[in-house]
């Protein structure tokens, strides 16, 4: 693999010298919780890009408080890769490998990898964001299809609200941010 250096930005360059983003993935999970590595880093090859994280978030439904993700934040495939699964093998080589308790998909403007993640057992929070459980955790806490269920309608209930929906209530006429 690489050897490990005290220097986070040394590892970071050996990691990128590693042939594959599932190899890189793999030592940047293994590094990252000892600081020995940065908690955000871009993994690339010629046909991929991921930009990933390994972030705290505040809560997530069901799950609780101080919640450990691997956030996928942003993807780039070569067009022959597109639609031939390789982000959903991805997705499941996370849910295995690491020992946090979420992932979360962010900015998913994409109508197919919307409705694969809902039929997956991701729960839709905020706006364009995704979060399940890893296997771990859902092992651990026993989640199953009703959790899963209980865990989006909590997301739904405090998913927030345009202020355009409360049109007849707000003299939008006199608000120009609004009407933009």
């Amino acid at each position: 693999m690489i050897n490990i250096s005290d220097d986070a930005w040394e590892n970071e360059i050996a990691i990128r010298r590693l042939p594959s983003v599932e190899l890189q993935f793999f030592t940047w999970a293994q590094l990252v919780d000892h600081r020995k590595i940065a908690r955000c880093i871009d993994l690339t090859t010629r046909v991929c890009k991921l930009y990933i994280r390994r972030s705290t978030c505040w809560s997530l439904p069901l799950i609780g408080r101080n919640v450990t993700t691997l956030d996928l934040a942003s993807v780039f495939l070569v067009p022959e890769l597109r639609g031939k699964g390789w982000f959903k093998d991805f997705i499941d080589l996370a849910d295995h490998a690491v020992p946090w308790d979420a992932i979360l998909v962010e900015c998913v403007h994409n109508p197919r990898l919307r409705s694969y993640l809902l039929s997956s057992g991701f729960i839709e929070v905020g706006q364009d964001n995704f979060y399940r459980p890893t296997k771990s955790w859902r092992v651990k806490h026993s989640w199953d299809e009703k959790s899963r269920e209980l865990a989006a309608a909590e997301a739904r209930a405090s998913k927030p609200s345009s202020f355009l929906e409360f049109e007849e209530v707000v003299d939008v006429e006199h608000c120009a941010v609004l009407r933009a």
